[in-house]
């Protein structure tokens, strides 16, 4: 089965590549990410992931857990 996340955050680049890494440490295995910029310090992030329940929602609290991000729409 496959999921998409969209995930808007605040941090620049410097926090996509903290969000995608915690997610590859985590184990989390992602078909396809896409990182878009609204501004200078605003992006949203498309995660395209295969896998069971327990993996989409172990990465939904992962994005959580991160102050920067504010907004996460499953597509």
């Amino acid at each position: 089965m496959t999921r998409t996340l969209c995930v808007k955050s605040k941090g620049g680049f410097d926090n996509f590549v903290k969000i995608s890494s915690t997610l590859k440490r985590k184990l989390i295995l992602l078909d396809r990410i896409e990182y878009h910029t609204i501004d200078d310090q605003e992006f949203y992030i498309e995660f395209t992931m295969s896998g069971n329940e327990k993996t989409f929602h172990q990465a939904f609290k992962h994005m959580k857990k991160n102050e920067d991000v504010y907004e996460i729409i499953e597509k």
